[in-house]
């Protein structure tokens, strides 16, 4: 049988043309590892499907939409509110473990699906650093890992100061900033 030359389309059979496309949720399979709820269905969730199939683990995730890109990697994507605690108890209900998509989930929420019992990795506490980036650059310092230059700014004398001295990118404490100069903590602008 004579194959097809390199960079002209690939064979085609009259069996491959019958073959119908299935979707991941009809798909049925025993789960034989422990079942990972994920909250938020954003890239870090759907970069978690492959791997969490290939060893065997059930990952289910809290989509904000039914549009968010992990829901098509899951077999398992309910749609809620993150920021609301029933919908987190909700999900959290059956998981052997909770862990988190993004830096916005509330962490008293997360301390208190701990104390009702829920297994939540990491725990809240390492999440303030993603939330903060005061924090995070203070514990970065502390701890003598390359960081860049930044400094805490509490009144806008200080911002202008900065800004003179060439410093003008700056962030805020949360929200997702990546600033890389300064990091602004309650400045109250003038109007």
């Amino acid at each position: 049988m004579d194959l097809p030359a390199i960079g002209t389309p690939p064979f085609t059979s009259p069996l491959i043309s019958t073959l119908k496309p299935v979707h991941l949720g009809a798909v049925t399979y025993p789960v034989t590892g422990p079942v990972i709820g994920v909250i938020g269905g954003g890239q870090l969730a759907r970069m978690m499907a492959p791997a969490a199939t290939n060893l065997g683990l059930n990952l289910q995730i809290l989509a904000e939409a039914p549009t968010v890109g992990a829901v098509a990697a899951v077999r398992t994507a309910p749609v809620g509110d993150y920021k609301d605690l029933d919908t987190l108890r909700e999900f959290a209900r059956g998981k052997d473990v909770i862990t988190f998509d993004h830096e916005h989930v509330p962490t008293e929420f997360l301390r208190t699906l701990m104390a009702e019992g829920v297994n939540v990795q990491p725990r809240p506490e390492a999440l303030q650093y993603a939330q903060d980036k005061l924090l995070m650059r203070q514990a970065v310092e502390r701890l003598g890992l390359p960081n860049p230059r930044w400094a805490e700014v509490s009144t806008l004398d200080a911002a202008r100061r900065l800004r003179r001295q060439g410093r003008t990118r700056s962030g805020f404490p949360r929200g997702g900033s990546r600033a890389q100069y300064c990091v602004v903590r309650a400045v109250a602008f003038p109007r």
